[in-house]
């Protein structure tokens, strides 16, 4: 399950800001996971509140956003909204479209105490 391995990257992410930055409890992350970059999210919060425990992300709020997920049609140059991976261009049909945003996952802000 690889929500594991992206909660233990936020983790790894939070700790060295911490570090970094002197604060030692996050009470509140934001993180933005797009439509299609594949990750189930109630399995990574599982992931990231049972990671946390006794760390820095310990009882730490966990808010998720998701947004849409965007194409660019190669052929075509229309930019539209894409809600699955091989989704043709609803302008010309083409299949040549690149995705070009909603594959991200990225921690937004954090609220901490030092």
């Amino acid at each position: 399950m690889h929500e594991v391995s992206l909660a233990q990257n936020v983790l790894s992410i939070v700790e060295e800001a911490a570090l970094r930055d002197k604060f030692t409890q996050v009470s509140e992350i934001s993180i933005s996971i797009g439509k299609l970059a594949g990750v189930e999210i109630d399995s990574f919060i599982f992931a990231l509140e049972n990671l946390g425990k006794g760390t820095i992300l310990n009882n730490t709020r966990i808010l998720i956003t998701q947004p849409d997920a965007s194409a660019n049609c190669q052929t075509c140059a229309h930019e539209f909204t894409i809600n699955e991976r091989w989704q043709s261009c609803p302008n010309c049909q083409s299949n040549d479209i690149k995705i070009t945003d909603g594959l991200q996952l990225k921690i937004i802000d954090l609220i901490v105490r030092d």
